[in-house]
């Protein structure tokens, strides 16, 4: 376990022994607060098993998580038709199905079921969270692999002819129509450092939206 737990006095229950040798985190942003044991059994964990690289375990009502390390992915960007069949899959794929679930549970009327029709429904909900996490980690794959091709475009930019990674912190804001952008250079050289240089602080670029790019 993580330090966090280590100096704890609560008793550790581990149904698989081989688990207590592995390295487990408290993670504050996903759950924060204390968890049922019914809603970590058919809401959190199976979600998260869905996704088919974490692991979860419930201590004394608190959620820990293990992330196995992680293999290093192939060299060179992703191809792109491997990003646009994924969005694709996203569209005709993965709404439908999950349409299908919200439709399942907000039009059933679980009331007027048995005893074992809800049994039945409690183990489906298990099975429906595990889809869940797999259309999750789906939905969310090409996003990603865009964000490699992002990385990758970055470290490749140049600055007066010479390869030359940099570094910014971009905050972005809205006033009605009119989209603000504040930029800070972390890293350098590069054309931001140049224009504070050179003019101080101020307007560095605008853009114009137009209705096709060609």
């Amino acid at each position: 376990m993580t330090t966090e737990t280590k100096v704890t006095e609560f008793p550790l229950h581990w149904e698989n022994p081989a688990a207590a040798n592995l390295t487990w985190r408290f993670d504050p942003m996903h759950t924060p607060d204390v968890t049922t044991p019914l809603s970590f059994d058919l809401y959190m964990e199976p979600f998260i098993r869905g996704f088919g690289m974490l692991r979860l375990c419930q201590q004394n009502y608190y959620v820990y998580m293990h992330q196995p390390a992680m293999p290093p992915s192939a060299p060179g960007p992703v191809p792109l038709d491997a990003i646009h069949a994924g969005a694709r899959r996203w569209r005709e794929e993965i709404i439908p199905e999950v349409r299908a679930f919200d439709q399942h549970y907000l039009t059933t009327d679980f009331d007027s079921m048995s005893a074992e029709e809800l049994a039945a429904e409690l183990d489906r909900l298990a099975d429906v969270r595990v889809r869940c996490g797999q259309l999750h980690t789906m939905a969310t794959l090409p996003w990603w692999m865009g964000m490699m091709n992002l990385i990758e475009t970055v470290r490749e930019l140049t600055y007066r002819g010479k390869v030359q990674p940099y570094k910014m912190r971009i905050a972005l804001a809205m006033q009605g129509d009119l989209q603000l952008e504040l930029i800070e250079s972390l890293q350098g050289p590069n054309i931001y450092e140049d224009f504070l240089r050179d003019h101080g602080e101020g307007m560095h670029h605008f853009g114009i939206v137009v209705p096709d790019v060609r």
